[in-house]
């Protein structure tokens, strides 16, 4: 065989060879985000639940004296006496479990009742005079936790700092619930807090478990930012987490607060009217009350920095070792 043959079936051999095995192409192992997202966020549920106080008042209800006197006496103006019940929901974050109880992060609005209140008869230009018209005193007030399995136990506030909405409450641990955990995520600083950021809020709407996401936007209140997400009644507490794409990881940027919304005052039926259905056609000659509506302003919700949710939880970090709880 000579050279020329040689270099020619040389050739067809690499060919051949190099048919049988083709380079191996580069996949890029990037992971499945869908699925990671939607894993976070159910395991960030588990760490949210529903929140409910109550506070009980006595109310009194007085006429308007007709010649003033400083012996009058109110009792001799009482109208009507009556027995109200003033309720909020909203949300809270288990930020710590021991072996009996669950510590709950939510809102401090959320429990601030008034002990007393008054309001007084206007003159004819619509200033307050200081005439009385009602009283109101507060009996007492109970905070209720639902759990993941509708069971409710009774939660007290053992923290708070009213300056930045925040409170703690401790309430009993059920035993067996495996579907409700601690919130393990990491607590994110400002430099998280990047504008158009995407992030996710999870709260108790109208009493709801509920989701949904916004952008993040700059507030004019140096301890909170702003998302354009919607904001209902029992969102206040809400958990604000934000998703790392590429390590897979969550953090804990704020609590929802407040919301942007424009005041008008209304008057309403009693709490304790009945079968107002029969008032569609007819006039409504009941007793009637001054209250506040408040329409929402959709896509401007408040949220509370984690960076003072962090402060606040160091800052009583003593105090809540003493109840098993570490930080």
């Amino acid at each position: 065989m000579n050279i020329k043959n040689i270099i020619v079936l040389s050739l067809l051999i690499s060919v051949c060879f190099f048919c049988s095995h083709p380079p191996k192409q580069s996949i890029p192992n990037t992971p499945d985000y869908e699925k990671q997202r939607l894993e976070i966020l159910e395991k960030t549920q588990r760490s949210v639940l529903k929140i409910t106080c109550s506070a009980y008042y006595d109310n009194y209800y007085y006429a308007k004296p007709k010649e003033k006197t400083a012996t009058l006496e109110l009792e001799k103006l009482l109208i009507k006496k009556e027995q109200t019940t003033n309720s909020v929901a909203g949300t809270g974050l288990i930020v710590s479990q021991n072996s009996q109880h669950n510590l709950v992060l939510s809102c401090f609005h959320l429990f601030d009742f008034q002990d007393t209140i008054k309001t007084y008869y206007s003159n004819i230009k619509g200033f307050p005079t200081r005439d009385l018209l009602s009283l109101s005193i507060k009996q007492g007030q109970q905070i209720y936790i639902t759990h993941k399995n509708s069971k409710r136990t009774v939660g007290r506030i053992v923290a708070n700092e009213p300056k930045n909405d925040i409170a703690l409450i401790e309430t009993k641990k059920l035993n067996g619930i495996l579907n409700e955990q601690s919130f393990n995520g990491v607590f994110g600083k400002d430099d998280i807090l990047k504008f158009g950021r995407e992030v996710y809020l999870i709260g108790f709407p109208k009493g709801f478990l509920f989701v949904t996401r916004g952008l993040i936007s700059p507030s004019p209140y140096k301890n909170k930012f702003l998302i354009d997400a919607p904001f209902n009644r029992g969102f206040s507490g809400g958990a604000v987490i934000a998703i790392e794409k590429k390590s897979g990881t969550y953090k804990y940027c704020g609590m929802a607060n407040s919301m942007a919304y424009d005041s008008h005052l209304v008057l309403s039926p009693s709490e304790n009217a009945i079968n107002l259905k029969y008032y569609e056609n007819m006039p409504y000659l009941d007793d009637a009350y001054v209250k506040e509506l408040k329409l929402v302003n959709v896509g401007l919700t408040f949220v509370v920095k984690s960076k003072m949710i962090l402060q606040f939880l160091k800052k009583e970090k003593e105090k809540l070792k003493l109840r098993g709880h570490y930080f």
